[in-house]
């Protein structure tokens, strides 16, 4: 069951989906493949609030957020950087915002910015992180389907050109994540790509590292300050990811048997950097994504 409902994306009756989730004024050229090159930047509706829980209209108790600001703050042994971030409950969630990390960027969205060198969640990973944490834990092998459905722009990456923007989490461990990997440094473009320990390498759409393939076997480009909406959905022992096509409805990208139950499971969303280390420490930059919605469904 739906917790809430939303509004129309779109305020304008000349108006389709091309490109994989990428909203554009009406043309007469034929609707595109899963696999086209986006060619331009979508029109929204404007949602009257410069609230960020509002604007993201999660509007129930299901979420807190982490941000990188030392909240009690230690030194990792051996590495140069210090742990600790601040947990911002649900009910101070709902009228929260920094100007640095989670505010509103327009009348439409919000944007998550993480630091390359902030601080970490502990002293075990070197990536830090402005994300989204559901309170809620569920059973991936159980008989309800679980679904996070996310509208987001990619506008900026840090120096490690690799970001996680939604995960299946659990524990410690990054059950089922989706990353965006910057193709070079200067690129404007960004593959996908699904790793963790539920993931099924080299299944229908990924290859054997977890990109995301075209219909030529290529790997699947996208490009930044573009607008995509995916759903991730998992239950009865399955997790699917869609994207929406250029008709307008979600196309598959992953459907296969989870490869690791748990019973602790839940969803992430936001501005998580990855592969933030280097031999001096972590490394620069900082990296910035904007949210339209995330809207859970059980």
């Amino acid at each position: 069951m739906s917790n809430h409902h939303h509004t129309s994306f779109l305020s304008f009756s000349c108006i389709k989906f091309i490109s994989i989730g990428l909203l554009s004024s009406c043309a007469t050229d034929a609707l595109e493949s899963y696999d086209s090159e986006p060619k331009a930047i979508e029109a929204t509706a404007v949602k009257a609030s410069n609230n960020p829980y509002q604007l993201l209209e999660l509007n129930d108790s299901d979420w807190k957020l982490q941000v990188p600001i030392a909240s009690n703050s230690y030194s990792c042994s051996g590495k140069s950087f210090n742990a600790g971030v601040l947990n911002i409950s649900n009910t101070s969630l709902k009228t929260y915002s920094h100007s640095s990390y989670f505010k509103a960027y327009d009348s439409n969205s919000v944007e998550f910015t993480t630091p390359g060198n902030a601080n970490t969640t502990s002293c075990n990973t070197t990536g830090t992180r402005t994300e989204l944490r559901q309170n809620t834990e569920w059973n991936t092998n159980g008989g309800n389907t679980r679904t996070l459905k996310i509208k987001m722009r990619i506008t900026q990456f840090s120096d490690s050109k690799q970001i996680g923007f939604t995960q299946i989490h659990t524990g410690n461990d990054d059950l089922f994540l989706i990353l965006a990997q910057r193709i070079t440094s200067n690129s404007s473009q960004f593959y996908l790509r699904m790793r963790g320990d539920a993931v099924k390498l080299g299944a229908d759409k990924l290859d054997s590292n977890g990109y995301v393939l075209n219909s030529n076997g290529d790997r699947l480009k996208y490009s930044m300050n573009t607008a995509y909406e995916l759903k991730v959905s998992s239950g009865n022992n399955r997790i699917k990811v869609q994207i929406k096509n250029s008709a307008g409805s979600f196309y598959s990208l992953y459907d296969e048997p989870t490869l690791k139950d748990s019973s602790t499971a839940h969803f992430k969303a936001g501005c998580y950097i990855l592969n933030n280390a280097d031999g001096s420490g972590q490394k620069g930059g900082t990296a910035k994504i904007r949210f339209y919605t995330v809207d859970y469904d059980s």
